[in-house]
């Protein structure tokens, strides 16, 4: 959703565009890394018992094998939020105010959309327990595979998001445009990667979960294996398209351009 937020804003302006990328990044430095870290222990126990209840919508979908309807119903929100983007830029003209009105609404749908897919399906019957207090106990085993998780995450994020912020302090539009073009462009090859490992992890909790070790180290294999594919297209792309991706992003100044397409290189 914020890849599409940067496209939008990076036809408005050249301030307002490097206003949301520096918006964006401090966000994800100190909200999104956290609140990734402390799913982390969710992502561990989750795929090998169902008994939880403060589950995240998604993982708990997908935990149950089922990945077709999130699929559809982040589409659904990734739709409605360029929709908005739209209508709130250049109908209502809130300008950069737009974009956290247009992702909100879109996570708020989003949810909903889980909620009823969730209540309508079947898969509650047999894992969604009701409150009680065991929902209090055993929280320092989440708690000591969640801190780990933070500490990954937020250094994951910092290395990508530092550089938009030191760029900032460079004094120059230029540096800042190219390094938040180069910033979108890899966080998006990024989370085509993340979701074959999201994946991955899933079905290795469950085989763990099952006493399967051996169908589990032979996800571990398939998992690299694509993970190497995965890079190797990913560079293909970038070496294929680096010439025209900063287009994306309305760049017109000749310095900017030639920047940006000079870090892409390196992405």
């Amino acid at each position: 959703m914020f890849f599409v937020s940067q496209i939008f804003m990076a036809h408005t302006s050249e301030m307002e565009f490097n206003a949301a990328s520096l918006a964006s990044s401090t966000y994800e430095m100190i909200g999104t890394s956290i609140c990734w870290g402390v799913h982390f222990a969710a992502d561990t126990l989750l795929p090998q018992c169902f008994e939880g209840i403060s589950l995240l919508l998604q993982k708990y979908i997908c935990t149950n094998g089922i990945t077709y309807p999130l699929v559809i119903i982040n589409l659904i929100g990734n739709g409605i939020n360029a929709l908005l983007h739209y209508i709130l830029i250049y109908i209502v003209h809130l300008g950069i105010r737009a974009p956290p009105i247009a992702i909100t609404i879109a996570y708020i749908c989003m949810i909903i959309c889980e909620i009823l897919f969730i209540r309508f399906s079947s898969i509650y019957k047999e894992t969604w327990q009701p409150l009680n207090r065991d929902c209090l106990r055993e929280w320092s085993t989440y708690l000591r595979l969640s801190a780990p998780g933070i500490l990954a995450t937020m250094s994951e994020s910092w290395a990508f998001e530092l550089g938009i912020l030191f760029a900032a302090r460079l004094n120059s539009s230029t540096s800042l445009i190219a390094q938040s073009v180069a910033y979108q462009i890899g966080i998006f090859l990024f989370l085509i990667g993340q979701s074959f490992a999201v994946a991955s992890n899933i079905r290795i909790g469950q085989y763990l979960g099952a006493n399967k070790p051996d169908e589990a180290k032979n996800c571990k294999n398939i998992a690299y294996t694509m993970g190497i594919i995965i890079v190797l297209i990913d560079m293909i792309f970038i070496y294929s398209t680096f010439q025209w991706i900063p287009l994306i992003f309305n760049i017109s100044d000749p310095d900017a351009l030639n920047l940006t397409r000079n870090i892409l290189l390196v992405v």
